[in-house]
């Protein structure tokens, strides 16, 4: 109960005055643990039919889901490789791949501070 409380209490980025780096991702490198324990507390208990029917359910659309997504990064990566493979050897490459099209909120840590704040 502590750790899932800390998870939810804790912040993101943590600037301590004389580092030159921020602590980040704090919160997120905890919640391993907490689903750790989740996923070992509910193992104890017995479902009933209907649950596990259920549970099977939703497994079958989450990776049904992951397949598909996996598919459609599969296709652009083989498409990027065939565009590629045509250039001329030593060519530079950049991705015009925007992370907000996949759904993907990236967070920029905040600027680096020398020196007292």
């Amino acid at each position: 109960m502590i750790s899932a409380a800390a998870v939810s209490i804790l912040p993101t980025t943590i600037l301590l005055p004389g580092f030159h780096h921020t602590l980040v991702y704090i919160a997120e490198r905890m919640s391993l643990g907490v689903g750790i324990c989740v996923c070992a507390l509910l193992a104890a208990g017995r479902p009933r039919a209907f649950q596990r029917y259920a549970m099977a359910l939703v497994v079958l659309v989450f990776f049904g889901f992951l397949y598909r997504d996996e598919k459609i990064l599969n296709a652009l990566e083989d498409r990027m490789d065939g565009v590629i493979s045509r250039m001329p050897a030593g060519e530079r490459v950049g991705s015009g791949v925007d992370p907000a099209q996949f759904g993907v909120r990236a967070v920029a840590a905040p600027p680096l501070r020398y020196g007292p704040a």
